[in-house]
């Protein structure tokens, strides 16, 4: 079959140009496709909608608690989503843990870096192969006609590269800000989920209390405790929901707690006084870890001092010595 195809193209007898223009095009058409496919409503969804489960707005707003089969791809999805469980499930954790969740969250980040890897340096390639028949501006056209081919190849590579790598750079630089942002605000929501198994609430309202007090300081601590329970009340365990989140929150103190609160469970014991014990441990972990940083302080700023001030005492020093040596053999 591809023997056929190839002998068809050598038979038309057409230029370098066309066959890359027609080639362009052809991956732009796939693109296209596989964009209108990842954009199609979930079926699932549309189900539940049509008997009326869940109104459309519920499903718009609430936590998306549905997972999917982890399915291998079929179709057009072949094309840009890797066949590799262990990469899409690695995929996966790196997406909820910056936050993104959904049935299809994982084809759509590949099919964003392959739109994004294909079409700059296809949009590179179109003007420069088409300099002579677009009707470019007179600035852009300029710059198009004093490129040559190798250089237009070069930025196209470099284009491709910087389409597949900068979506993961970009998802790796949101998933580390985000838990950053939770590693400071989950000591107080523990302190107040502390305070309310004190005060006499349950585990589930004082969850939910938390969640709901949490919202305008710690929105993603919020929805990750809005999520647990709305998988509890789906009929998810409660052991697997709270290492779920953890898993989802991507901090060792998350999965302490989940621990924590698992045994107490499970042994009978007071859930507040463990979470109390565990509260001033990881006060005490964080001092030490603040003493750690101020200590570590002297040696980077000498380091950084020393840098910066070696060079200016080399001048100072030698300098003269330099312009003196210059000017004896400059005398001979």
């Amino acid at each position: 079959m591809l023997e056929t195809i190839m002998d068809a193209i050598v038979g038309l007898d057409l230029p370098p140009d066309a066959l890359l223009l027609a080639a362009i095009g052809a991956g732009v058409f796939i693109a296209i496709v596989s964009l209108t496919a990842a954009l199609a409503p979930d079926p699932v969804s549309n189900r539940m909608r049509a008997i009326g489960r869940r109104p459309a707005s519920a499903l718009a707003r609430g936590p998306a608690i549905l997972r999917p089969a982890a399915a291998d791809p079929s179709g057009l999805d072949k094309v840009f989503v890797p066949e590799d469980e262990t990469e899409r499930s690695a995929i996966r954790r790196q997406l909820e843990r910056a936050g993104f969740r959904g049935p299809n969250v994982v084809r759509n980040f590949f099919l964003l870096r392959f739109l994004v890897g294909v079409a700059l340096p296809a949009a590179l390639l179109v003007v420069f192969f088409s300099r002579g028949v677009l009707d470019l501006p007179a600035p852009l056209s300029e710059v198009v006609m004093g490129i040559s081919r190798n250089q237009a190849l070069f930025a196209a590579v470099i284009l491709l590269a910087a389409g597949f790598y900068g979506p993961q750079l970009w998802l790796r630089h949101r998933m580390a800000a985000r838990q950053r942002r939770i590693e400071e605000n989950f000591p107080n929501t523990l302190d107040l989920l502390q305070i309310s198994l004190e005060a006499g609430m349950g585990l589930d309202p004082a969850i939910d209390r938390v969640a709901r007090e949490m919202a305008p300081v710690a929105p993603e601590i919020s929805e990750e405790l809005l999520t647990l329970q709305s998988e509890i009340m789906a009929g998810r365990d409660r052991e697997s929901a709270l290492f779920a989140m953890a898993q989802r929150l991507g901090i060792d103190d998350a999965m302490a707690v989940a621990n924590v609160i698992v045994q107490s469970q499970q042994y009978g014991s007071s859930v507040s006084e463990a979470l109390m014990t565990y509260s001033e441990e990881m006060r005490i972990e964080r001092e030490l870890r603040a003493q750690e940083k101020a200590n570590r302080l002297p040696v980077q700023m000498s380091g950084v001092i020393a840098g910066l001030m070696l060079p200016v005492l080399l001048l100072i020093t030698l300098g003269p010595v330099a312009i003196r040596v210059i000017r004896v053999f400059g005398e001979l």
